[in-house]
């Protein structure tokens, strides 16, 4: 057969150039083969129809005119995926029916080493089987064409006898669509399907790791790399409820497992796999829908992995099917007429599905081995971009992720947990201790779990609940009137169940540590069933979540074990949850015969009951219901990509470098216990010593590295969200002023100007400004420009010669106590300050004049920025001032007038701390006498000079203030700030004294040192200048030599210099 794009360019590089193209279009020539050819139709041509398309489908545009496929072509496709369901239906009863090791056999590349991971049905088997489908709709729409346009559109050449069976399933179809064998009951569940038209990666969400299906085996056949993921469902297949189709279902079903054979059996006499059609749909793969561009390397795996799958499955059913194909010309044995199954399979596997094989299968497999050495150099592709400030970020394709939103979420969830626990317990009140809760861990008897223990005492507490139904209500309404149960209550209270379960999926979830898969987390057990252990423990008043499945056992004891710690609030909802809601749910659902309710022994039941428990996509729906007021819901795969984004950037700076099992310190005890035995730290842990009440690979040294990550997890979303929380109440705090002082005529007076906070340096308070760089080492801050230091650390050492400190090593702690004079001073230069605010920036003059003849020249005012809340704040010290004046003015009322007096002295007081705050909870950026209190500094810098009494003119002017004198000013301001700050903090906290530390650690962090700029971040660093300077200044009383040494200038007097002993002295 003639290769189908065959070209007449001999050098395909020199065709298109390397610069234009990457090595993986290099190597599959996609470029070269759709050259000159419509990708959109091409793309569209794969996609699978809608269930409502009942007329014509346009593919796209080709050579200006629209290019279709015919209504009778569509409605023809509906009939044909029906039966693709039957004949995967079928294949999977095979499947189910095959030995373990003839499954092993079939997933083995390698011609004669045996890999022991069996073949078998996966979580993404559906997303599979449509890749499968999206194939037979390609070559079924190609059809309708002739053949010499099936090549101009699609370089596509089909061959005769694929034709021909095409051609009679065709007939087939139609047979059915004239109703004769009627129509046949669907009993796939199409719930939770994927909506497989669409482009798996236009979505912005990286796809699955190729890693997580059977198809991806090391090619050294080596054990220790690939894991099994999820659970194995075969025994939750639908095979082993299989019963074949009648009629021309069977007909259609076996015709079209006869053509799937006919393209993956295709072999070309030269070896040139090209030519084959599914290689041809593997390019077809390869565009994006929505940007008609090739798909990279990475993207091209899953997809790749899948068709694998699907070979393997179809060459399963090929060699030893369950049951005979008798509607075929020749009629298929089944597997029972072969001497030899295990022969049977090994013929055929060598023949079609080993590497290197000239098949289908075989280029499938180096394709996308040649794939994964392209991810393996280059790299996965970023899909995740922090905002600069660190509180933000992007995944994918604008799935933004707030990380105040984030650890509110997480609060949410819990919260809610517990909201729905306490109204679904109608007020009954039933003590449990959860430290109490004793559990084993080993115990793998049936139906058994923590509940059903009698230390516990739980197994009849449900009863108590179901006591009080006859005499309690839920949301108004009586559950029995008489005799009678009450239809509408009773489906309510189940209705409120099926949240609550879903809810404690969510909490559950997004607080049990980093977030698991959703094959994982919706399996989960609470009860012992036969053929596997439950999940959910109870150990140290906490509820724990143990999944046996972990890709990298390596690194943690070799072990299949991942264990979620939840939190403590949430633990006990959800002890009362299991214990006690669900079986009374199930107790109403028994009295009222509701059908499709049983009790299930997963944690997370399905609410629609089709399936024992949640399947992946409920539980996306579940996390985005929770977060629909968000800017985008999550799923599950946007969240646990966020989750483990917040991990790597956050959380891994308060993990420890704890190694359990090879501990690298020489004082660490394990280390010397085991050097004492005479054994490996690895091997005293897993060998000796063996706690029987749990598992031997889940020890205590284990569960602690959980337990631990678990903690942290919470702790740092519990944190996260309280300063969040408390930040957004500082600012709300010019708000609140806005609503106390509402004095009409002070309301018409509106700011002069109101800026805006720079967003550049809003909040960033951890960054140096530029010309500064920070020693980490030895805890310094070095001026660039002149490369001084301008904060020592503990190593004064490494000082420059000659130069004093700055400052002390040492922080000394708040000096609370003055003399009754320096609080004068202090006080006064207080008061100054809001003197200078009244008079340069609130008034409209702005107390500072221009020169008539420089109307450029700028003053204070115009430097100063007047924001809202300083506004607000000094309209309310004088609202409450005025108050207290017509109050004065009014005389002195009995009665009530002294509480009238507290009243309007704690409205000032509260007026006057609100103004204070404004100035020091503010950031200035480059500009710093944008602040008042820095502006307020210039003026307190300049001092009169008075050096002649008799000079009129030389009384007005000015000189600056000595370095040592004006660093007095700054210290008062500073110390003023301070006490203020600590007032306000113990205002706000008054309520809560324990959050009094956190809140002010947080304030000081950002606005309250060094390297922040804002106004006292500026003042510290002034000081730290200003005591150097005032240091290596020279004072008008000190002598000072000259340059060569021979005289001495004192107070201008030249004195010749004394002889050499002399001045040695």
């Amino acid at each position: 057969m003639k290769r189908p794009f065959e070209s007449t360019q001999t050098d395909y590089t020199a065709a298109t150039g390397r610069s234009e193209t990457t090595p993986w279009l290099q190597h599959t020539r996609w470029a070269e083969l759709f050259r000159n050819r419509s990708l959109e139709i091409i793309a569209a041509t794969a996609k699978l129809p809608a269930s409502q398309w009942s007329r014509k489908y346009l593919l796209g545009q080709w050579q200006g005119l629209d290019f279709w496929s015919s209504a009778e072509t569509e409605a023809q496709l509906q009939v044909i995926l029906r039966g693709l369901d039957l004949m995967f239906d079928r294949t999977r009863a095979t499947l189910d029916r095959t030995p373990y090791i003839s499954r092993c056999w079939l997933n083995t590349y390698a011609k004669d080493a045996f890999w022991p991971h069996g073949f078998r049905v996966i979580p993404s088997f559906k997303k599979y089987l449509a890749i499968w489908k999206r194939f037979i709709c390609f070559v079924f729409r190609a059809l309708q064409y002739p053949s010499r346009q099936r090549k101009e559109v699609y370089n596509l050449r089909l061959g005769s006898d694929e034709i021909k069976m095409m051609q009679h399933i065709l007939y087939l179809v139609g047979q059915l669509q004239l109703g004769e064998d009627g129509d046949i009951s669907d009993k796939s569940d199409s719930e939770g399907d994927e909506p497989y038209s669409q482009d798996w990666h236009d979505d912005g969400e990286i796809p699955s790791d190729p890693e997580s299906s059977d198809t991806d085996q090391d090619f050294n056949t080596s054990t220790d790399e690939d894991e099994e993921i999820g659970i194995d469902q075969m025994s939750d297949s639908e095979g082993s409820d299989f019963s074949l189709p009648n009629g021309n279902w069977l007909r259609v079903s076996e015709a079209l497992f006869q053509l799937s054979m006919m393209f993956w059996t295709y072999q070309d006499p030269a070896g040139n796999m090209s030519s084959s059609t599914i290689i041809h749909f593997t390019a077809v793969m390869g565009i994006r829908q929505q940007s008609l561009a090739f798909h990279s390397a990475h993207n091209c795996t899953s997809e790749l992995a899948g068709l694998i799958w699907i070979g393997r499955l179809l060459f399963l059913e090929y060699a030893l099917p369950v049951y005979s194909y008798s509607t075929l010309v020749y009629e298929w044995p089944r597997r029972d007429h072969y001497p030899s199954q295990p022969d049977r399979l090994d013929a055929i596997r060598k023949k079609y599905l080993i590497r290197g094989c000239y098949t289908p299968l075989g280029e499938i497999i180096e394709l996308k081995a040649f794939a994964r050495s392209i991810v393996k150099r280059e790299g996965i592709p970023g899909n995740l971009s922090w905002d600069p400030d660190g509180k933000s970020f992007i995944i994918g394709h604008n799935i933004k992720f707030k990380l105040s939103e984030f650890c509110a979420t997480h609060c949410k969830a819990i919260n809610l947990v517990g909201e729905r626990t306490d109204e679904m317990m109608l007020g009954l009140e039933v003590d449990i201790n959860t430290d109490e809760i004793q559990d084993d861990l080993t115990c793998r008897k049936a139906g058994w779990s923590f509940i059903q223990d009698p230390k516990n005492k739980l197994a009849d507490t449900w009863e108590q609940l179901r006591d009080t139904l006859r005499s309690s209500s839920f949301r108004g309404k009586p559950f029995i009137k008489g005799t009678d149960w009450q239809v509408d209550t009773c489906i309510a209270y189940l209705n409120a169940g099926i949240d609550l379960s879903k809810l404690t999926f969510a909490a559950s979830h997004l607080s049990g540590g980093l977030p698991g898969r959703g094959t994982e987390i919706t399996t989960v057990r609470y009860i012992n069933t036969t053929p596997a252990i439950r999940n959910v423990f109870f150990r140290r008043g906490q509820m724990i979540i143990i999944i046996s499945y972990n890709k990298a056992r390596a690194s943690n004891n070799y072990a299949f074990y991942i264990v979620r710690y939840l939190p403590r609030e949430l633990s006990e909802s959800l002890l009362r949850y299991l214990a006690i809601i669900r079986p009374v749910l199930s107790f109403i659902a028994k009295q009222l015969k509701v059908p499709h309710w049983s009790d299930s022994e997963f944690f997370f039941p399905n609410p629609h009951g089709k399936n024992r428990y949640l399947t992946s996509t409920q539980a996306s729906s579940i996390l985005r219901s929770l977060t629909q007021d968000l800017a985008t819901p999550w799923t599950l795969s946007s969240y646990r990509q966020a989750a483990l984004a917040i991990a790597k950037r956050y959380i891994s700076k308060l993990v420890e470098n704890a190694n359990f099992y090879s501990p690298t310190e020489a004082t660490n005890p394990l280390r010397m216990f085991a050097a004492g035995a005479g054994h490996h730290p690895r091997m005293l842990l897993t060998s000796y010593a063996i706690d029987k009440a749990l598992p031997s690979r889940l020890q205590p040294e284990l569960l602690e590295m959980y337990y631990r990550l678990s903690e942290l997890w919470q702790d740092w979303n519990q944190q996260y969200d309280r300063r969040n929380a408390e930040s957004i109440e500082l600012v709300s705090c010019s708000q609140k002023l806005d609503e106390a002082y509402t004095d009409p005529e002070l309301s018409e007076r509106q700011p002069k100007r109101v800026k805006k906070r720079n967003p550049a340096t809003d909040g960033d308070i951890d960054k140096l400004g530029d010309g500064f760089i920070y020693n980490a080492q030895y805890r310094i801050l070095i001026c660039a420009s002149c490369g001084s230091m301008i904060q020592p650390g503990g190593e004064t050492a490494h000082f420059r010669g000659g130069e004093y400190d700055m400052s002390s090593t040492n922080a000394s702690n708040f000096r609370q106590f003055k003399n009754e004079s320096s609080l004068r001073s202090y006080f006064r230069v207080a008061k100054q300050l809001i003197v200078y605010y009244y008079r340069v920036v609130f008034l409209d003059d702005g107390h500072f004049s221009r020169d008539d003849n420089k109307h450029d020249m700028q003053v204070p005012q115009d430097v100063i920025e007047a924001t809202s809340w300083r506004q607000k704040a000094m309209q309310g010290i004088i609202y409450a001032l005025r108050r207290q004046d017509e109050a004065s003015r009014g005389g002195g009322s009995s009665g009530g007038g002294d509480r009238e007096g507290d009243n309007d002295d704690a409205e000032l007081k509260c007026a006057i701390r609100a103004f204070y705050i404004s100035l020091i909870c503010h950031t200035v950026g480059s500009k710093p006498f944008r602040s008042p209190v820095l502006s307020f500094c210039a003026m307190l810098s300049r001092k009169k000079g008075l050096k002649r009494q008799g000079d009129a003119e030389q009384r007005i002017q000015c000189t600056w203030q000595e370095p040592g004198n004006f660093n007095s000013n700054l210290s008062m301001l500073t110390w003023i700030a301070q006490i203020v700050l600590f007032d306000f903090v113990c205002f706000k906290k008054q309520d809560d004294e324990d959050g009094i530390p956190d809140m002010i650690d947080d304030i000081c962090k950002r606005y309250f040192q060094q390297m922040t700029e804002t106004p006292f971040g500026h003042i510290l660093q002034w000081r730290l200048y200003l005591f150097v300077a005032s240091r290596t200044e020279l004072a008008t009383y000190q002598a000072r030599w000259s340059l060569d040494g021979e005289t001495v200038d004192f107070f201008y007097i030249i004195i010749p210099a004394p002889n050499s002993s002399e001045k040695g002295l």
